[in-house]
């Protein structure tokens, strides 16, 4: 009889020792999980339209230099 309560009572005690553990680190790893992936999306972003906009712009200004070159040349050769 008094085995069979304490028996009862330790697995009660130890499922809700694991309950409230697992909860907790679910609790835990759940914002730092959430906070991690949105720094990444965020900084891979923020890295990807850097990068196009400079590769953009870098193209699009040797573009213009060449143009203005060229038509500068061909001013003045003719």
């Amino acid at each position: 009889m008094v085995a069979a309560i304490v028996t009862r009572f330790t697995t009660h005690v130890i499922a809700v020792i694991i309950a409230r553990l697992a909860a907790d680190m679910i609790t835990m790893i759940i914002p730092g999980l959430t906070a991690n992936m949105v720094a990444m999306i965020v900084t891979g972003l923020t890295a990807n339209v850097i990068a196009v906009i400079v590769t953009g712009l870098t193209t699009h200004v040797i573009a213009m230099i060449v143009t203005r070159f060229s038509m500068v040349a061909a001013a003045t050769s003719v």
